[in-house]
């Protein structure tokens, strides 16, 4: 876990670096929480709940 939390704040540090590139404007490449790293998985499994539901069957 520390490894991913870790790896996630460095993509978050290469968002600064990069922001340059778009005149430092802070709506592009806006920072993301690492509460969101952690959903990622929760989340994926409820819209494939959703798209079996939707469709049917499994895809």
């Amino acid at each position: 876990m520390r490894k991913a939390k870790e790896a996630w704040q460095a993509l978050q540090a290469g968002k600064d670096r990069a922001r340059a590139m778009f005149s430092g404007s802070a709506k592009e490449l806006r920072k993301q929480p690492l509460a969101s790293l952690l959903k990622a998985p929760t989340e994926a499994r409820k819209k494939g709940a959703g798209m079996l539901l939707f469709f049917g069957r499994a895809l």
